[in-house]
C-alpha cells in the first residue's frame, strides 16, 4: 500500500495532469473566438485575451492550489514602459498579462508557429524575432519596439533569452538595454519565484503554493549605457529572486 506521502505525490501529479488537459482543450476553443477579433483594435483583443487568462489563474488555484501575491504594484509609471523579468516557468507568460498594463512581448519567431498557442499569440501582434540573426536580432527589436513605446503600448522582456531555473544563472543579453537607451522609456524590473512552482521546460506544475512576485522601481534609463542599463537591472532582479526564492517555504502573512 501507498503511504501518506507517495498518496500525496499521486493525487497532486493527478490534478497536476487534469489541469493540463483542461487548459489544452479550453485553449483549442478560445484560440480561434480570440482570432475571429483580429479585426479589433489591439487593446480590445488583449481585453478578450485576459478572459482566458483568468480562467487559468482560476483553473490553478482551484486545481493545484497555487495563488500567487505581488508587491510594488504601485511602482509601474503610467504610459509605456518596458517590463524586465526573469523568465522561470510557464507561469509569468501568461499571469503577468491580468498584472500590468496592455504590453506586447518579445520572443523568438518560431513561438509564433505553435500550432494553436502560436495562433494566439500572433494574434496579439509580439515582437517576434529570429534570434539566429545575431546583431541583426536587436535592429528588429528596435525598429519594432520604439514604435510600439511611442503608441503607448508596453513591452515585456525576458532579458535572459529562455527560462532558467530557480539556483541557475544565464547571462543577461543587451537587446532589452539597447531599447531603453534608444528609446528613453523607463524600465521596471520584476522579480518571482514562479519556477519553484511550476519548474522551466515541464508541462506539469511540481507543487502547490503561493507565488511571490516584486516589482521594483523603474529605472530611467536617460544618459545610461546599454551596459549600464543591464547591469543594474540584473543585480536588482538576480538578488531579489534569490530572496524570493529562499522565502518560496515561508507561509505569507494571513495564509498561515
Amino acid at each position: 500500500m501507498l503511504n501518506n506521502v507517495a498518496l500525496g505525490r499521486f493525487w497532486f501529479r493527478l490534478r497536476a495532469i487534469c489541469l493540463l488537459l483542461v487548459l489544452a482543450i479550453s485553449l483549442i476553443f478560445f484560440v480561434p473566438c480570440l482570432m475571429t477579433t483580429w479585426w479589433s483594435p489591439l487593446p480590445e483583443r488583449y481585453r478578450f485575451a485576459n478572459r482566458w487568462m483568468h480562467f487559468f489563474i482560476g483553473c490553478l488555484r482551484v486545481v493545484v492550489g497555487i495563488e500567487h501575491r505581488v508587491e510594488g504594484l504601485e511602482k509601474v509609471p503610467a504610459g509605456a514602459v518596458i517590463f524586465f523579468s526573469k523568465h522561470q516557468s510557464t507561469w509569468e507568460t501568461l499571469v503577468f498579462q491580468t498584472l500590468f498594463p496592455h504590453y506586447v512581448w518579445i520572443l523568438k519567431r518560431e513561438a509564433l508557429r505553435i500550432p494553436v498557442f502560436g495562433w494566439g499569440l500572433a494574434t496579439l501582434e509580439p515582437i517576434a524575432i529570429d534570434r539566429r540573426a545575431g546583431r541583426d536580432a536587436v535592429t528588429q527589436i528596435k525598429e519594432q519596439g520604439i514604435p510600439r513605446l511611442r503608441s503607448g503600448i508596453s513591452i515585456l522582456i525576458f532579458p535572459q533569452g529562455t527560462r532558467v531555473a530557480p539556483g541557475e544563472y544565464r547571462r543577461y543579453k543587451l537587446g532589452g538595454g539597447i531599447l531603453a537607451a534608444a528609446s528613453g522609456a523607463p524600465v521596471v524590473p520584476i522579480a518571482h519565484n514562479a519556477g519553484i512552482y511550476w519548474p522551466p521546460k515541464r508541462l506539469l506544475v511540481a507543487r502547490s503554493g503561493t507565488i511571490r512576485v516584486r516589482i521594483g522601481e523603474p529605472l530611467d534609463p536617460t544618459g545610461l549605457a546599454p551596459e549600464d542599463i543591464t547591469n543594474r537591472l540584473e543585480q536588482w532582479i538576480e538578488a531579489n529572486t534569490e530572496e524570493l526564492e529562499r522565502l518560496a517555504e515561508t507561509p505569507i502573512k494571513g495564509d498561515e
